[in-house]
């Protein structure tokens, strides 16, 4: 039989909710950034060390105008602050442009717990600065390249059949792939995608 030809018999539309844990995006942010060094030059154009980064956690947040909560852990490396640890709280507002199919960071807030007279000193210049262009951009992601890119993959095993079992596979291909939903409920985002193209499941025994 040409599947091919009868494709448009064979339209499907599903809508899949995705949960991704925070474990999962703490996990991710240690590994990328956990004994990182923020630095920065001197008046002589010296590289000094400031702090390294020992820990990031995250949390869900019901503070007004935003979802997300990292505690970044510093350790001090300079000369009079040294070996000291300083928690920095990093407020976030996470969302998604379904237009754009990006989901960014619209808003934050950064600040020192415990109000450390050295953390305040660089929390403006140094550690925003740092935190904005190191993990603020990081946490951007322009999903369309992602989707795509898993979307020809998938479909190049979709062309020739993924076997579920002996006697029963799957024979389709994915047109059209979006996410229509962004929500942050008990310390998971949860995402909804929408699904559309053509699917066959192929059933040659049954023999269960």
């Amino acid at each position: 039989m040409d599947y091919q030809q009868e494709s448009t018999n064979h339209d499907i539309s599903l809508s899949i909710p995705i949960k991704i844990s925070f474990t999962a995006l703490k996990n991710y942010l240690n590994k990328e950034f956990v004994g990182t060094t923020i630095s920065r030059p001197n008046s002589n154009g010296k590289t000094v060390n400031y702090f390294k980064i020992l820990d990031i956690d995250i949390e869900q947040t019901d503070i007004e105008k935003y979802n997300i909560e990292l505690m970044v852990k510093l350790e001090t490396l300079t000369t009079f602050y040294n070996k000291r640890e300083l928690d920095i709280s990093v407020l976030t507002f996470v969302n998604l442009d379904v237009g754009s199919q990006k989901i960014y960071i619209d808003t934050y807030k950064i600040d020192s717990k415990g109000k450390s007279w050295f953390a305040n000193q660089l929390l403006k210049s140094l550690i925003n600065t740092f935190i904005y262009h190191k993990i603020i951009k990081n946490l951007s992601i322009e999903l369309l390249p992602i989707i795509k890119k898993n979307m020809l993959l998938l479909n190049e095993k979709l062309a020739s059949k993924i076997e579920v079992k002996s006697g029963i596979s799957i024979l389709g291909c994915l047109e059209n792939v979006t996410i229509a939903h962004f929500e942050i409920k008990q310390n998971d985002i949860w995402v909804i995608i929408n699904i559309n193209g053509w699917g066959i499941i192929d059933v040659e025994s049954l023999d269960f």
